[in-house]
């Protein structure tokens, strides 16, 4: 909830939506995973544009929390998924390419990861996976 207030401010990005049934519980540094999911949603809410939307969907199956970070916008080139998670490599214009690192090693650091999919909506969707 966090995430999709912060995002609510943006001009010029997606909406973010929520979707899963109250909290999802974690191992982990909150403040840690919520930059993560931050990173993810900025970059799918940029990615959708203002005519587009994001979803973050939550769910705990078999002692695994998960949030599908999902938007509508263009999804990746087979050079950007190859390249996911790179330091310095991205393919929108300005950026630093060090958002999905930074993402990655943290999901990492706590025991999870994190992988990206093509979505139903033909946009991305990136896949964080954390230890409950």
């Amino acid at each position: 909830e966090a995430v999709r207030q912060l995002l609510a401010h943006q001009p010029d990005t997606a909406p973010v939506r929520i979707r899963g049934t109250g909290p999802v519980p974690a191992l982990g540094n909150r403040e840690s995973i919520r930059q993560v999911l931050l990173n993810l949603a900025m970059n799918g809410a940029a990615a959708a544009g203002p005519d587009g939307e994001v979803t973050l969907e939550l769910d705990c199956t078999a002692g695994v929390a998960s949030c599908r970070v999902t938007d509508t916008g263009p999804g990746f080139s087979d050079e950007a998924a190859a390249n996911f998670g790179t330091p310095f490599y991205s393919s929108r214009h300005g950026g630093t390419g060090l958002g999905l690192a930074i993402a990655r090693d943290v999901a990492r650091s706590h025991g999870g990861d994190i992988s990206l999919s093509e979505s139903p909506s033909g946009g991305l969707r990136v896949t964080v996976r954390m230890p409950v």
